[in-house]
């Protein structure tokens, strides 16, 4: 294996285990972040439901503006859409605005979906037609879930250091801080 195809490999692995990270550092605390903020159980359900409705829904168009626009500017644009529904998340007072949030959140995550990992598939054939590519993609699917598990232990902890926050009014609540913190990975 050739060192470029090596470095290519490098990026692509710290490139989604990075995404992951982000995405784990809320995951433990998504249902008490909305809980906390007064939300009930029915309309938690209803913003999970937003979140993947628009999901769903954008998945199609979004591939196509990728294949178009070009797949790094499109997870770019997601990730500014992440940052924006996390911002969103932490001013939000009501479920109309935590709607708005999680829908900028599903369009997000139908944006990067498949967006980098496409393009790097497209880099490691171009540096070498004959990469295997079963190889590479099967330790990306173990360095992944490990990057996910280590934020969602963090993702765990975070709220112990956001309380300390809220006690000095720097926070609204205790899981604010994992959500200060997807912005800053965003």
């Amino acid at each position: 294996m050739n060192k470029e195809l090596r470095g290519t490999i490098g990026v692509m692995t710290l490139n989604q285990c990075l995404h992951w990270f982000m995405i784990g550092l809320v995951l433990p605390v998504l249902s008490l972040f909305v809980l906390e903020k007064g939300m009930d159980y029915a309309r938690l359900g209803i913003l999970v439901a937003v979140y993947s409705g628009v999901t769903v829904a954008a998945e199609l168009p979004t591939g196509g503006l990728a294949d178009s626009l070009g797949r790094k500017r499109v997870y770019l644009v997601s990730l500014c859409c992440n940052a924006l529904g996390a911002l969103v998340l932490l001013a939000a007072r009501g479920f109309p605005l935590l709607a708005l949030g999680f829908a900028v959140l599903g369009f997000g995550r139908a944006l990067s979906s498949g967006s980098m990992e496409a393009h790097f598939v497209d880099e490691l054939l171009a540096l070498d037609p004959k990469a295997d590519l079963q190889r590479i993609m099967a330790r990306l699917g173990v360095a992944v879930p490990l990057a996910l598990g280590l934020a969602s232990l963090a993702g765990g902890w975070l709220p112990a250091l956001g309380s300390r926050l809220q006690e000095r009014g720097l926070l609204s609540n205790k899981y604010a801080a994992n959500y200060l913190a997807y912005l800053l990975a965003a």
